[in-house]
């Protein structure tokens, strides 16, 4: 289970950096992080929350299809959503990879796309407009 966060959060990191296909606008430029933000790291009692609803989300959705434990899993998004609008630029350590809150934002969209997709729409509208998914949103 362990690795298959690390493996989400590695996939939306290279997702989020690369050329505009991991984003919604669908823009050939490259996407760099600016060098006038400055990130935080959250103290990891902030962060292990949202690593336990990572795994929570995983073992939820990635092994049997999802659709159980709903409630769970709407607190586990809760618990992403509420991190990244404590922390909207921040790098923390996660299992053996550095996280960051667009790439668990994106991780966690991803991961409820087939489980609870009204859960993914709730994730997608707390990303940046520039990472938004119109699928999900309607827009």
């Amino acid at each position: 289970m362990a690795a298959t966060v690390v493996v989400a959060l590695a996939a939306a990191a290279v997702v989020a950096l690369r050329d505009g296909s991991g984003r919604g606008g669908g823009s050939s430029t490259a996407v760099e992080p600016s060098p006038t933000v400055a990130f935080v790291t959250p103290p990891t009692a902030q962060v292990r929350p949202v690593h336990e609803a990572l795994h929570d989300i995983d073992a939820a959705c990635g092994t049997n299809g999802g659709h159980s434990g709903r409630t769970s899993l709407t607190r586990d998004v809760d618990t992403v959503i509420d991190f990244s609008r404590r922390y909207p630029e921040a790098r923390f350590p996660i299992d053996d990879e550095t996280g960051s809150t667009l790439s668990l934002l994106l991780v966690t969209r991803q991961s409820m796309r087939d489980c609870a997709p009204a859960l993914a729409a709730r994730v997608d509208r707390a990303l940046p407009p520039d990472y938004r998914d119109a699928a999900l949103t309607g827009s």
